[in-house]
């Protein structure tokens, strides 16, 4: 990770991330697909999350959100 990156993500740069639509990322959040934090009105995701779900994905482990855990 660059020095100046955030573990914050906007719900538009995990979609860049995700390589999907920022629609998608949403959807995917609700049902809990995805990790997201809503702080002021607004999705937020953890750059480390999504990152160790997509080496999950590839190894084909899958993500619970209900754990919070990987």
């Amino acid at each position: 990770m660059k020095r100046n990156e955030s573990n914050w993500m906007t719900t538009e740069e995990a979609a860049d991330l995700l390589r999907t639509s920022q629609q998608r990322v949403r959807k995917m959040v609700y049902s809990r697909q995805i990790p997201g934090y809503k702080f002021h009105g607004r999705w937020l995701f953890r750059r480390d999350e999504l990152q160790q779900l997509i080496e999950g994905t590839r190894k084909g482990v899958f993500f619970n959100a209900n754990q919070r855990s990987f």
